[in-house]
C-alpha cells in the first residue's frame, strides 16, 4: 500500500514537472480546422479533422453578432478547436452595458480585457485596467459592467465550447459593421436561451462557494508571476494550468525587435493559440509565412511545425495561450531530466523509512 502511494506520488511529481516544461516549450505547437482561413494556409497535417486558423483583424467572413451586451466576433468556435475552447472578441456598451450576474455550472470563463471595466466577482466588485487577465472558474457568481462613456472591449475564452451557440441564438447576424441591427434589451427574453447554455441569473448575494475553486485575477505589470527569457522575448506567465484547473495556460510574450530566424518545432501535447496585441509578429508555420498585426488570431493544433518572431523594429506582443491536449509527457530533455530525479528522490525516501 505504501509502495503504490509512493508510485503515484512520483507519476503526480512528473505529471506536474512535464505540464510545466510544457509550459516552458512556448515555440511548440499544432494544426486545426477553419471556415474562415482568410491567408488559406494549406492544412499541415491533421488532427481530429483540424487545420490551422489565421483570422486577421477584419477578416471577412468571421461570424459577428449584435448581441445583448454589444456585438461578439467569433475569433475560434468549437469547430474550430475540436471542442476545447471557444474565443470571441466582444464590445461592451457605454453607460452601464454588460450582462447581469450570472454563473456556470459546467463551464470556464477568461477574460482578458482591453478597456477599464467593472467587474463583480462574487460578492466583491473590482475595476480593472486594460491588459488585466481574469479567469472564473465554473458554479462562481460574476459579471462585467462598462461604466465609461466609450465602447469597452474584452477578449473571452470559454471552456469547453459550445458559448457561441448562445450570441448565435441570442444576438443577430452583423451584415455591416457600420450599421449593425439593434440588440436585445429585454433579458426577459434572453433569459430561456441563456438556460439552454449553462447560464442562470445571479441576482442575489453568493452562498456557500465550498469545493468551488477561486477567482484569478492578475493585472498588467503584476508581481510574483512566473517569467522568463527565450530566444529574443521574454514569457510572463498570466495564468498556470494548476491555477485553472487544467484547462490551460496563459503567457503574455514580448518579443524584441529584429530577432533572427527560429528553430521550427512541433508540439504534439498541447494546442496552441496566439492573439497579437502589438506590433507585428511573423508566424512561420511549415514552409509558409504570414504576419500578425494587432488583432490577429492564429490556431495550431497538435503537430503543426512553427516557429514566430518580431522582423520589425519595436517591440511586439501576443498572448499565448496553450492547452494539453491528452496526458502530458515530458516536452523537453530538461522535463526528462527532472522526472528522472523526482522518481529518483521519491524512491530513496522510501527506502529510508523502510529501513527505519
Amino acid at each position: 500500500m505504501i509502495a503504490t502511494k509512493y508510485k503515484l506520488s512520483t507519476l503526480i511529481a512528473g505529471a506536474v514537472v512535464s505540464t510545466f516544461c510544457l509550459a516552458v516549450e512556448v515555440t511548440y505547437a499544432h494544426p486545426g480546422h477553419s471556415p474562415f482561413s482568410p491567408h488559406d494556409i494549406t492544412p499541415l497535417s491533421k488532427t481530429a479533422g483540424q487545420d490551422v486558423l489565421v483570422v486577421p483583424p477584419d477578416a471577412p467572413g468571421r461570424p459577428i453578432y449584435s448581441v445583448f451586451t454589444g456585438t461578439s466576433t467569433f475569433l475560434a468556435t468549437g469547430e474550430d478547436t475540436g471542442g476545447q475552447f471557444s474565443f470571441f472578441d466582444l464590445t461592451v456598451r457605454p453607460n452601464g452595458g454588460g450582462p447581469p450576474p450570472h454563473t456556470h455550472s459546467n463551464l470556464d470563463e477568461a477574460f482578458y480585457t482591453l478597456t477599464e471595466l467593472q467587474f463583480l466577482l462574487g460578492n466583491e466588485t473590482k475595476v480593472v485596467e486594460p491588459g488585466t487577465f481574469l479567469y472564473i472558474p465554473k458554479g462562481r457568481r460574476h459579471q462585467f459592467l462598462n461604466t465609461a462613456t466609450t465602447t469597452g472591449r474584452l477578449l473571452t475564452f470559454t471552456f469547453p465550447s459550445g458559448f457561441e451557440g448562445f450570441f448565435a441564438e441570442e444576438g443577430r447576424p452583423i451584415i455591416d459593421i457600420s450599421n449593425p441591427p439593434p440588440p436585445r434589451t429585454d433579458f426577459t427574453e434572453i433569459a430561456p436561451i441563456a438556460d439552454k447554455y449553462d447560464t442562470k441569473l445571479a441576482l442575489g448575494a453568493e452562498g456557500d462557494t465550498t469545493g468551488l475553486r477561486d477567482f484569478l485575477l492578475v493585472p498588467p505589470d503584476a508581481p510574483n508571476r512566473l517569467s522568463f527569457a527565450k530566444a529574443g522575448s521574454l514569457f510572463t506567465s498570466l495564468a498556470t494550468e494548476e491555477e485553472t484547473d487544467g484547462n490551460f495556460s496563459l503567457f503574455d510574450v514580448a518579443l524584441t525587435p529584429e530577432t533572427g530566424s527560429l528553430e521550427m518545432n512541433v508540439n504534439s501535447d498541447a494546442t496552441q493559440a496566439f492573439y497579437v496585441l502589438d506590433g507585428d509578429v511573423t508566424f512561420q508555420i511549415g514552409d509558409q509565412t504570414t504576419v500578425g498585426t494587432p488583432g490577429t488570431f492564429v490556431y495550431l493544433p497538435q503537430g503543426t511545425p512553427y516557429a514566430l518572431q518580431n522582423r520589425g523594429t519595436s517591440q511586439a506582443r501576443t498572448l499565448l495561450l496553450s492547452k494539453t491536449a491528452s496526458v502530458p509527457e515530458p516536452a523537453s530533455t530538461v522535463s526528462l531530466l527532472i522526472l528522472g530525479v523526482c522518481g529518483t528522490v521519491s524512491i530513496l525516501k522510501h527506502k529510508q523509512k523502510q529501513q527505519t
